[in-house]
């Protein structure tokens, strides 16, 4: 899957703590820079260039008095302010220290002992302070900056670090003005600053555009996904948070006017090519898959229809790509406690398509997140659905030739990573490959065997895998199926 969930592990091991400090963790023992918004241009850089001007901002900024400069500095092992003289404004009393923006700067101090607190407030709550240090908002829960006078507040709650552009975006927050007053009523379990009078906000089934006072902007798009947005220039960049390649991007004017919808087309033959859609049920929860186009609506019914079985599969047979999203509790949901994002690869080998599934999932606050990968085959001149066994004869015992292949390799290598040591017997190990559930891929030259994630070894060993010839495994095969036929035959 292209390293994807290797890339995605690595993502997650540098999420973001609460401050910018809000959104950069502030570790003991280190010099303090200052704050950087963390935006989809910092998370994760689009590759596609879009050329075309935009019209300009219907509600302009307004122009205000610039304020003297003010930024965190660290003494010892707390935060104070100083100016750009460094004349020392604010003694050093904070745990942790944003700069200030404006009027305002976010600061975590040690939880009162008389609350008890639990996960990530367990580490420290926050408050909002003028630049004289005076409690805006004293500190009790959360705090996160959206913009120069906007921010989201949730009061104490348990969570944890986990997911969003902030590593952070898994409760609802109330939106809220500069002295600490509700913006609007509504809570959201995102929101992030384009202008100082334009947000993209997410309420856990869909993103969607608001300004300053809350207000939904109808004349803007909305997106029936978790999206992260970004000015650049002229233009607001928006696309899904869980997709690492950028395969789905709209491209607006500030005025909200889309400009170009980008969504690669991939070719599979000649004449059949595909896209990447996305089903997100709900925030954190990102199912992409392919839907293929072709001028026979009939074969492109039988593709998609295979598809729609696959990840019906995987979620539990509540995939729908077309069904309605709506969901009349969605304001008593307050918190999600894991993300779940489902990908795929696709290969064509001769007449088969070989989809490779990889499903990432993550309980927030757990030590790590794991991973699933399961391999499906389907004809692409006919839409036809195979198994691994209809590649083989039924009176063959095919899965103990590869329980003993896959050991040869195995000792061949020399990594003796199973829960078995090396002083295990070759009957032990054997047995041990033969017994467990293991998946394959089909390739060019043969079975790409793997095992999931702590089925046969650690944790730590991930996905052992193991590639199998088809000439060594020919005396097993069904050589008159149609499985083999369209995958090995001459075609």
């Amino acid at each position: 899957m292209k390293n994807y969930y290797c890339i995605l592990i690595l993502a997650f091991s540098i999420l973001c703590v609460a401050c910018q400090p809000v959104n950069e963790t502030l570790e003991q023992g280190t010099e303090v820079s200052t704050t950087k918004e963390t935006t989809k241009e910092t998370t994760k850089e689009t590759t596609k260039e879009v050329t075309m001007e935009t019209t300009k901002e219907t509600a302009p900024e307004t122009k205000e008095e610039k304020l003297p400069e003010l930024y965190a500095y660290r003494e010892g092992q707390l935060y104070g302010y100083i100016d750009s003289e460094g004349n020392v404004v604010i003694k050093p009393k904070y745990l942790e220290a944003e700069d200030f923006k404006g009027e305002r700067a976010v600061v975590r101090v040690v939880a009162p002992e008389k609350d008890q607190y639990y996960g990530i407030l367990a580490q420290g709550v926050y408050g909002l302070i003028d630049r004289s240090g005076n409690y805006v908002i004293k500190p009790k829960g959360m705090i996160l900056r959206v913009g120069q006078k906007r921010y989201l507040y949730s009061d104490p709650v348990e969570f944890w670090y986990g997911y969003g552009p902030t590593g952070m975006s898994v409760i609802k927050y109330r939106f809220i003005d500069e002295n600490g007053e509700n913006v609007t009523d509504k809570q959201f379990f995102d929101i992030q600053g384009i202008t100082d009078n334009l947000f993209l906000a997410n309420d856990g089934l869909k993103s969607y555009f608001i300004d300053a006072q809350g207000n939904k902007l109808g004349k803007y798009a909305e997106f029936n996904y978790f999206a992260v947005a970004y000015k650049n220039g002229e233009r607001v960049v928006v696309a899904p948070f869980d997709d690492i390649y950028d395969r789905i991007i709209t491209c607006l004017s500030i005025d909200g006017t889309i400009l170009e919808e980008i969504n690669d087309e991939n070719k599979l033959t000649e004449s059949i090519s595909y896209f990447t859609k996305i089903y997100s049920p709900y925030i954190a929860n990102s199912y992409f898959y392919p839907v293929f186009y072709h001028k026979d609506n009939t074969l492109v019914e039988k593709l998609n229809n295979t598809i729609s079985d696959i990840m019906s599969e995987l979620k539990g047979n509540a995939f729908s790509p077309d069904e309605d999203n709506e969901s009349e509790d969605i304001e008593s949901i307050t918190q999600i406690q894991q993300t779940t994002v489902t990908d795929y690869s696709l290969s064509l080998i001769n007449n088969i398509v070989n989809i490779d599934i990889s499903l990432y999932w993550y309980g927030f606050g757990a030590a790590h997140p794991n991973m699933f990968m399961q391999s499906y085959y389907m004809n692409v001149k006919t839409g036809t659905r195979y198994v691994l066994k209809d590649l083989f004869a039924e009176d063959s015992d095919w899965q103990m030739a590869i329980a003993k292949l896959i050991d040869a390799q195995y000792v061949e290598r020399g990594e003796w990573f199973l829960y078995l040591d090396e002083t295990a017997s070759k009957e032990e190990r054997i047995n041990e490959f033969y017994k467990d559930d293991y998946y394959a891929s089909v390739t060019e030259t043969g079975l790409r065997i793997y095992y999931q994630q702590y089925e046969i070894a650690p944790y730590a060993a991930g996905f052992p895998t193991f590639e199998i010839s088809y000439e060594d495994l020919l005396p097993y095969m069904e050589t008159d199926g149609e499985f083999y036929l369209n995958l090995i035959g001459n075609n």
